[in-house]
């Protein structure tokens, strides 16, 4: 039975194999918000501008540019930037320093220097996307190559946590740990007119 259980998957995961843990990591992580597609925006956009503040400026202050006809919707937002964030993420401007430290390319360092200009101009932070398409611009990726890059860093760490939830089964998820409890519960809810019995 214990070899049965890690060949076919654990049941307290609906017996997934270890394939559809993966698979479904990618298809999360390669989006157009925060995901490898994002990425790969900001990328074309590095080949476009370079570092020239006077065309990065002109291209996140403009509507996002339509794509060629393909599955992907029109960009919603400057690629590599928080359309949601107030002010840029500490873990972000972290890992852009460090980062800057040991580049041999200028994307990174150039990034780091004119950041609060960017953001003025996008009108929204800096995002952890916009640092990874300026490390894998300097490492000499291109768009398409830094976009699969992007979602194969995703892997190890959706497996680890898919292995941790397997261990607790799929209906301990963190945030069921402990019994909920509302402060100001209304009660039933009232339906055409009667008030709905608990549980009906």
């Amino acid at each position: 039975r214990q070899g049965e259980r890690h060949r076919h998957g654990d049941p307290g995961d609906g017996r997934l194999p270890h394939a559809a843990w993966l698979s479904a990591a990618l298809a999360v992580g390669a989006g157009q918000l925060g995901g490898a597609r994002e990425v790969g925006l900001a990328m074309d956009i590095w080949q476009e501008c370079g570092t020239d503040l006077p065309a990065w400026e002109r291209r996140l202050s403009s509507a996002p540019q339509a794509e060629r006809a393909d599955i992907w919707p029109e960009a919603e937002h400057p690629p590599g930037f928080d359309p949601h964030g107030a002010a840029c993420a500490t873990p972000v401007q972290q890992t852009l320093a460090f980062l800057g430290q040991f580049t041999d390319g200028d994307r990174l360092r150039w990034l780091r220097d004119h950041r609060d200009a960017l953001e003025r101009a996008a009108g929204c932070p800096l995002a952890m996307t916009g640092v990874a398409a300026a490390a894998l611009c300097d490492l000499g990726f291109n768009p398409s190559q830094g976009e699969l890059l992007y979602l194969l860093f995703r892997l190890p760490g959706a497996a680890v946590h898919a292995l941790e939830q397997q261990a607790c089964g799929y209906r301990r998820y963190p945030f069921f740990h402990d019994a909920l409890e509302l402060s100001d519960d209304p009660g039933p809810a009232i339906t055409q007119g009667k008030r709905a019995e608990p549980g009906g």
